[in-house]
């Protein structure tokens, strides 16, 4: 949804596609999370897309943080480091031939493979 002063000037319910690019690595916590997200209405008669470029993470979390140590120690070491990000980020929207510039913020949960 993106709203303008109050007022939704678009909605969609319908199919987007998303990719994740540029992945970075957090030092803290040990793992990634990708820098730059783009969302895009697949449909033709919709045409949106949006790109976060992420300029700070403002908060993350070892998702298995409180977790039984060893059960922890074995998830990372044999699955993954599922961690969660809210990031702030620069927001170019394209919408109906309109360009809209601005900040955003997005949070994400990512399961990336250990570093």
């Amino acid at each position: 949804m993106i709203a303008r002063e109050n007022k939704i000037i678009h909605s969609s319910n319908n199919q987007i596609e998303v990719s994740a690019d540029d992945l970075k690595k957090d030092e803290e916590i040990k793992t990634g999370y990708p820098s730059r997200i783009t969302v895009r209405a697949i449909e033709a008669d919709n045409p949106f897309q949006m790109i976060l470029h992420a300029k700070e993470v403002i908060e993350k979390r070892d998702l298995l943080e409180g977790t039984n140590p060893f059960i922890a120690w074995l998830i990372k070491l044999c699955v993954s480091r599922p961690a969660y990000f809210g990031i702030l980020a620069d927001c170019t929207v394209h919408l109906d031939g309109i360009e809209i510039k601005g900040t955003a913020m997005y949070e994400l949960m990512f399961f990336s493979e250990s570093f």
